[in-house]
């Protein structure tokens, strides 16, 4: 049985050209389109200093202005297709093993996730939020309006696009790369990882947290056999932290950052999620491994249906 790491590898059309060549083509697609985003960001961002109302960016995203939002968003989420179309273009039978060791994207299993994945940020927020009040002045909270308002609709429906772009570059294509290099899985969760923090330009605090999601998305991914479970964990812990914001969670006296606001917060929502996610496996008996395929049957493609 082959485990997703190992799935590029232990292919029956292996050749070891054929993904490094997918990932740079899937660069050489990328650039441009990125360089064109943060043009048009650029020209919005600007044209909002210069005739907008006064606001600025407070943080690396335009919050302030919900359609600076969505193209900084989208700076993300078109790396899903650039992904998919370059391994398709240069291994179209190897394309569908992205999603999962059982050659596409489980929905089912998906909505699983996502619904453990609402209780699991959502519960592990709410004792933080008690936490602090019993520490601090009581958390206050403003309803968004307004611009607020509309910024809080593309987190909802441009957040999932994102996060489904990173997962498909970190724990999709380069785990598989780096996966087909080395049998056992350190090599390819421990530089995913790292890779994944040089995509974040966060505090030394933040650093840590984004080091533990990427590692405990990198795990889950391997141990479900397919990025679904990554990918609604991800979507969550942003909505939950973006919505956050937009809803102005503060508390009097200051905010509280550091090692109990963002490392240990963002730790429990995965590790929590990964243990969830363990009992779920023993329950519904998901395909977390693919049987070694001959060729026929990878054109054929494998779907034991969930």
């Amino acid at each position: 049985m082959i485990k997703y790491h190992r799935l590029v590898r232990e292919s029956p059309d292996y050749a070891a050209w054929r993904l490094p060549v997918a990932v740079l083509l899937a660069i050489a697609i990328y650039l441009p389109t990125l360089v064109l985003l943060n043009a048009l960001i650029a020209i919005r961002t600007q044209h909002q200093q210069v005739v907008g109302d006064g606001a600025t960016r407070a943080s690396a995203l335009s919050f302030g202005d919900p359609v600076a939002l969505v193209l900084e968003f989208a700076v993300f989420a078109v790396l899903v297709p650039v992904v998919l179309i370059s391994v398709r273009l240069v291994w179209p039978e190897q394309v569908k093993f992205l999603h999962s060791v059982q050659g596409r994207f489980r929905w089912g299993w998906f909505g699983k996730c996502v619904l453990a994945a609402v209780a699991v940020a959502g519960g592990v927020v709410g004792v933080v939020i008690i936490l602090i009040s019993a520490t601090a002045a009581k958390v206050a909270f403003v309803l968004p309006t307004g611009i607020a308002l509309w910024s809080l609709l593309v987190v909802l429906v441009m957040v999932p696009c994102q996060a489904a772009g990173e997962e498909y570059v970190f724990r999709g294509v380069l785990l598989q790369l780096f996966g087909s290099w080395s049998r056992r899985a350190a090599l390819p969760v421990v530089v995913t990882t790292l890779l994944f923090i040089g995509l974040h330009s966060y505090d030394v605090w933040g650093l840590v947290a984004v080091f533990f999601s990427g590692l405990a998305m990198a795990l889950i991914t391997l141990r479900t056999g397919g990025l679904e479970a990554a990918i609604a964990i991800h979507v969550l812990n942003n909505i939950v932290w973006m919505g956050l914001g937009l809803f102005g969670a503060t508390a009097a006296g200051g905010a509280v950052n550091g090692l109990l606001t963002q490392v240990l917060p963002t730790v429990a929502i995965y590790f929590v999620f990964w243990a969830v996610i363990e009992v779920m496996l023993r329950r519904y008996n998901l395909p977390t491994e693919r049987p070694a395929l001959a060729a026929t049957d990878q054109l054929s493609g494998t779907d034991n249906r969930f």
